[in-house]
């Protein structure tokens, strides 16, 4: 899966070398896609943000970790992986993401758990990114509670972007909208 327009890891490196020579200190690779799709580049910036002693980000929706992954970002203290999960069950996650995915995703977020402690480390801090929209407005105190019960030290919610009409069916109703406000 190549695309013309996506910069090179040699293009990536030259670009956090000039930002990072005018003084950028935190970097966030997200949006567009999975950044873990292209995981040898993705790798790459984020070894690089790391050497250059600046802090970064990975949101993902955490599926291809593997522990040789999450060993090598703890280890190298990568500053903090934010997981796009938006619901606290199996069932409600499928709804939404049309796929089954939460038992790995929650795995994968155990798995950093697991080497941050066996290595002692603080880093990385874990987040969850969480869009409310008509599947699970009802939902966010159970999330809460999840990330509560994994470890997690952030909890983003954000509102649905209705950027197209297939996405206008998730979202809130009136009436939904009311309750989410109380």
């Amino acid at each position: 899966m190549y695309d013309p327009n996506e910069l090179s890891l040699t293009e990536w490196t030259s670009l956090i070398e000039d930002a990072n020579k005018l003084g950028i200190q935190e970097w966030h690779l997200c949006g567009g896609g999975e950044p873990l799709l292209f995981r040898e580049k993705a790798m790459g910036v984020m070894l690089k943000i790391k050497r250059a002693g600046r802090k970064g980000e990975i949101i993902t929706n955490g599926i291809l970790f593997d522990e040789g992954l999450v060993q090598s970002l703890v280890k190298s203290e990568w500053d903090k992986v934010t997981f796009s999960i938006d619901a606290p069950d199996a069932e409600t996650y499928h709804r939404i993401r049309g796929a089954d995915h939460f038992s790995t995703v929650v795995r994968n977020l155990r798995l950093f758990m697991k080497y941050k402690v066996l290595y002692r480390k603080k880093k990385p801090r874990i987040g969850i990114h969480f869009v409310v929209c008509s599947l699970n407005y009802d939902k966010i105190s159970s999330m809460i509670s999840f990330c509560a019960k994994e470890g997690v030290s952030d909890f983003l919610i954000n509102a649905l972007n209705l950027w197209s009409p297939d996405i206008m069916k998730y979202a809130l109703s009136k009436d939904q909208t009311k309750l989410l406000k109380l």
